[in-house]
């Protein structure tokens, strides 16, 4: 069982490899090693008891708060809300560090990014890959432009700090990939340099 998930991750990670920006691929290496983490354990762990069949139970090991994440993901703002109603935290975050924050911003889901914020989200996170907050996701991904234009441009509103650094030493300005040099770079030049002027 052991060899046949490794040789998913491999095909998953060959064919995905191109599209995905260094963020992204630190993310899959990441969420790879999690796997293959909890492979080790299953296979080290007597079977577990049988379910009845229909009861739609999740593993043991599968936070149900990541639903959160996959909402953000989705844009979904009906479904954020609900959760966060229900009691999940703005800034819940998973094994990786990452929040629903950081995941509305690297899609450029403006409308989950103000719920969140409106709701308490702690703006300058850092996930735990690579001290990234929102704003260095942002300037990172190869998601639309223009959401994740506005995203930084609301994140710097509610007092997002530009000139923090990752693990790399890379301000969010300097995490902005070659096709999108222009406004969002732009954007978070000048406030890193307004900062840094302040």
């Amino acid at each position: 069982a052991g060899n046949a998930a490794l040789e998913k991750i491999a095909a998953v990670i060959s064919e995905q490899l191109l599209p995905l920006s260094a963020s992204d691929v630190t993310g899959v290496c990441a969420m790879a090693m999690d796997l293959l983490e909890q492979i080790e354990e299953d296979t080290n762990r007597p079977p577990p008891a049988p379910v009845r069949p229909g009861a739609g139970l999740p593993p043991r090991t599968m936070d149900p708060n990541t639903k959160i994440l996959s909402a953000a993901q989705k844009n979904d703002v009906e479904a954020v809300s609900r959760f966060l109603d229900e009691g999940i935290p703005a800034s819940y975050s998973n094994s990786l560090g990452q929040t629903p924050l950081h995941i509305s911003a690297m899609w450029g889901n403006v409308e989950v990014l103000r719920v969140l914020l409106d709701r308490g989200a702690v703006v300058d996170a850092v996930n735990q890959l690579s001290n990234a907050t929102p704003l260095h996701v942002a300037a990172a991904s190869n998601r639309s432009v223009e959401g994740r234009l506005k995203c930084v441009a609301v994140l710097l509103n509610a007092g997002a700090d530009p000139t923090l650094l990752d693990a790399d030493g890379m301000a969010p300005y300097q995490m902005v990939l070659g096709q999108d040099s222009g406004p969002i770079k732009d954007l978070l030049t000048a406030a890193f340099e307004d900062k840094q002027m302040g």
